[in-house]
Order: C-alpha cells, then structure tokens, then sequence
C-alpha cells in the first residue's frame, strides 16, 4: 500500500472500505458513482 503515488487516494480507499464494512454494499456503489466520470 505504500507504493502509491497518491497518499490522498489510499486514505479515501480505506474509508470507502470501512464505511462498506460498517453500513453495507448499499453505499460502495454510490462511491464509484461520483468518484467514476460520467460516460
């Protein structure tokens, strides 16, 4: 996990992980969503 370039994008994937672990699946999508460009 240290080999990232950006620290700021490790921290948001570990929150994005607890948050999953601690309310559901129902909020991991939403994070793609607004993290993911619109097509």
């Amino acid at each position: 996990m240290t080999r990232y370039s950006k620290p700021s994008e490790n921290k948001c994937l570990n929150v994005t992980l607890s948050i999953r672990d601690k309310r559901g699946k129902w909020f991991y999508p939403t994070v793609i969503q607004v993290r993911t460009p619109p097509l």
